[in-house]
């Protein structure tokens, strides 16, 4: 691919440009760009977004900490079963979001949302000694065996415990957003992981007041070495 129409691609994709609008602005010389051209740029900058949110996620570390608290909750993004009714199709994903900090999402393995999957994934993102608010789902049960504070909220009741303040409400807030992002399209499950980093590399570019395109730049000249 030249690396004119490279670079009009990789900036379609920061700018969240339609498959009709990427064509207009890439197809050069009268040669017109092809879906599956703009796909694989596509999947090729999202495999970026992955590979900078591990780094990064090296470099900072777990979330959370002593005197620090992280609410989590779970939620499933996909579609309704044949466009009707309560039953989604979907994958669900775990979110952990650090008040004082940062947050992390993670795709639950096999679809599950038991005990041991959302031990292992909090565990893995969420450092000792912190203060864990969740709701009353029985898979969050025994958090506070393995070094964590756990606090509940019971919804069925409150949307904050009345005598321990314990709520999930920002991480709650954050779903919107992503639902509106990830069930739009039809997004296959094999592909969720890769559009789930999207969100969060897009997220964390805007809280930050970056221009997007400047940070994936950025990023390939920091994740691939030329020869």
């Amino acid at each position: 691919m030249p690396i004119e129409k490279t670079l009009i691609l990789t900036y379609a994709f920061t700018a969240e440009m339609s498959n009709r609008q990427a064509i207009r602005e890439s197809s050069l010389q009268d040669e017109t760009t092809s879906d599956a051209t703009i796909a694989r740029r596509y999947a090729e900058c999202r495999e970026v977004c992955i590979t900078a949110l591990e780094l990064r996620k090296l470099s900072d570390g777990k979330i959370g900490g002593e005197g620090r608290v992280v609410e989590i909750d779970e939620c499933k993004i996909g579609r309704r079963k044949f466009n009707k009714g309560r039953i989604v199709d979907g994958s669900w994903i775990l979110g952990m979001i650090d008040l004082d900090g940062d947050y992390r999402l993670e795709i639950c393995p096999d679809n599950k949302r038991d005990k041991t999957t959302l031990r292992d994934l909090i565990t893995k993102n969420v450092a000792d000694g912190s203060t864990i608010m969740t709701d009353c789902w029985k898979g969050y049960e025994g958090l506070d065996e393995i070094g964590f504070q756990h606090l509940t909220v019971n919804h069925s009741y409150h949307y904050v415990d009345p005598d321990t303040w314990a709520n999930t409400q920002t991480i709650e807030s954050s779903w919107r957003p992503l639902r509106r992002q990830l069930s739009r399209g039809g997004i296959k499950k094999d592909k969720m992981a890769s559009h789930l980093c999207e969100f969060k590399w897009r997220k964390d570019i805007k809280e930050n007041n970056q221009d997007p395109f400047e940070v994936l730049i950025q990023d390939i000249r920091n994740i691939y070495t030329i020869n």
